[in-house]
C-alpha cells in the first residue's frame, strides 16, 4: 500500500472487497517502492532546497546593494548639481538637506 501508516476508511474497504482486480493493484503495486524515499534522499533534498534559498537570498542581496549604490550616485549627482546652481531659489533646499544628512 501507499502509506500503510493511514488508517484505510470503511467505504474503500468496501471499494476493494467489490473489486478483487483493483485491489489487487494497488495492495500489491510492484513500482510501490520506488515511492519510498528513504533518509539519506530526504537529506540531500533538503540540503538543496537550502542551497536554492541561499541562492535566492544572494540574488535578492546583490539586486539590494545596487539599489544602493544607485541612490548613492543620484544623490551625489543631485548634490553636484545643487551646488552649480546655487543662485537658484532650490538651492537653499539641497544646502539644508546637505547639513541634515
Amino acid at each position: 500500500m501507499l502509506h500503510p501508516e493511514i488508517e484505510t476508511e470503511e467505504d474503500m474497504w468496501t471499494l476493494l472487497r467489490d473489486h478483487a482486480e483493483l485491489a489487487q493493484l494497488l495492495i500489491e503495486d510492484p513500482e510501490a517502492d520506488r515511492c519510498e524515499m528513504g533518509p539519506r534522499l530526504f537529506d540531500e533534498l533538503m540540503a538543496l532546497r537550502e542551497l536554492n534559498e541561499l541562492e535566492e537570498l544572494k540574488k535578492a542581496k546583490a539586486a539590494l546593494e545596487e539599489k544602493d549604490r544607485q541612490k548613492d550616485q543620484f544623490i551625489v549627482t543631485w548634490r553636484m548639481s545643487c551646488a552649480s546652481i546655487s543662485s537658484y531659489p532650490l538651492a537653499r533646499g539641497c544646502a539644508e538637506s546637505d547639513e541634515s544628512g
